[in-house]
């Protein structure tokens, strides 16, 4: 005797992939941090976009107000 099917997967969330664009479907592993899920495969997480590291020192000064002062380029001068 076959189970009964228990749920209508046309129903769950969806969003697209930060990466591809793909649509990715709601999964139960995500559950607990869905909003924070972008990717929708390792391998979209590993081409994912990378900020010059000019600018990550700028994220830093942001935290730290006291530290080097960033370059430039963070600014579009450079």
């Amino acid at each position: 005797m076959k189970p009964a099917f228990k749920g209508n997967k046309q129903h769950l969330p969806s969003k697209p992939c930060a990466v591809c664009g793909r649509d990715m479907t709601w999964r139960k592993a995500w559950a607990k941090n869905w909003e924070q899920v972008l990717y929708c495969s390792q391998a979209c997480r590993k081409k994912k976009p990378i900020p010059p590291a000019s600018c990550v020192a700028n994220e830093q000064h942001q935290r730290d107000p006291h530290a080097n002062q960033p370059s430039s380029a963070c600014f579009g001068f450079g």
